[in-house]
């Protein structure tokens, strides 16, 4: 079952005692949440009331407890302390009461930052580039995503972050439509602007970890597909030498790149898309930039 979007099920009742509570059991890494939109009807008892509370326990398993009625005139009834929801009634009364459940992903997670560029523009972001575009011909989701098509580098949008973050996740969706230098695709700052480190792909088209701060640099033995979107995190921690570098691509954790690395000791101030260096060679895409301090996920 594919997460966000409806699922239905239709469970047919003889009485109205007859249900009582329904068990939902999904695997806890779908991470589905019983959104209780409810729907009751019956040809008659049309005056009863009706309400559902959802419980989520830690193993995965989700309660719906049912209290079962018939709403006047096939009404829609909604849990809402719990999700407002559309559900349209079958054109045919049943003969029987019946219930109608909905199933999607839970509300939208609150991010540290999160834009998608869907202004049309960098309004979300601190500064950028001349050369930085926002345009709507390749995008990964809505309507907007970024753009640096160049020969001589210097392509980029730069956030400056509300704290300070000695552990810190990235996730960018990036498109890239070629590249015959080294082009880097995310960066971390500190709030001063010196540079901590960040992700990049080679000329090689290997994908590759640049501490700057410590300067080291990994490249991976993972190749990166041109011509698709890629979904790219990172989770830096600040610690001097005993710092350490998480990254996935794809939602694949890239284990050559993540490792102990000496990040320096500055805690992360801004978060940085694109390419900082000038003389370089590219054209890539940037989508969906989301910063926050828990693992972010495809």
């Amino acid at each position: 079952m594919p997460t966000g979007q409806p699922w239905w099920g239709l469970k047919k009742v003889n009485r109205l005692e007859e249900v009582g509570k329904l068990l939902v059991v999904f695997s806890s890494g779908l991470a589905l949440l019983v959104l209780a939109a409810i729907m009751l009807w019956s040809p008659k008892d049309a005056h009863a009331s009706a309400s559902c509370t959802t419980n989520r326990a830690p193993s995965g398993v989700y309660t719906l407890t049912l209290c079962l009625a018939n709403p006047p005139n096939n009404a829609l009834l909604t849990n809402a302390a719990t999700v407002s929801a559309s559900v349209t009634v079958p054109g045919t009364t049943p003969s029987a009461p019946h219930v109608v459940f909905y199933l999607a992903t839970p509300p939208l997670r609150q991010y540290i930052f999160n834009d998608g560029f869907e202004s049309g523009s960098f309004s979300a972001w601190t500064t950028h580039s001349s050369g930085f575009i926002v345009q709507s011909s390749t995008v990964n989701s809505g309507v907007y995503a970024a753009q640096g098509n160049t020969s001589n580098g210097n392509t980029y949008a730069e956030k400056n972050l509300p704290s300070t973050y000695t552990d810190g996740y990235s996730r960018i969706y990036f498109y890239l439509a070629s590249n015959t230098t080294n082009v880097a695709l995310l960066k971390y700052r500190i709030s001063s602007g010196s540079l901590i480190g960040g992700l990049y792909v080679s000329s090689a088209g290997k994908l590759g970890l640049r501490s700057d701060a410590g300067n080291v640099t990994l490249t991976s033995a993972t190749t990166v597909t041109t011509g698709l979107w890629h979904s790219l995190e990172l989770h830096a921690t600040i610690n001097g030498a005993s710092g350490s570098s998480e990254v996935w691509l794809d939602g694949v954790r890239v284990n050559d790149l993540s490792v102990t690395i000496n990040l320096g000791t500055n805690a992360i101030g801004r978060l940085m898309v694109g390419e900082l260096q000038t003389a370089r060679t590219y054209n890539v895409y940037f989508d969906d930039t989301v910063f926050d301090t828990q693992r972010v996920g495809p």
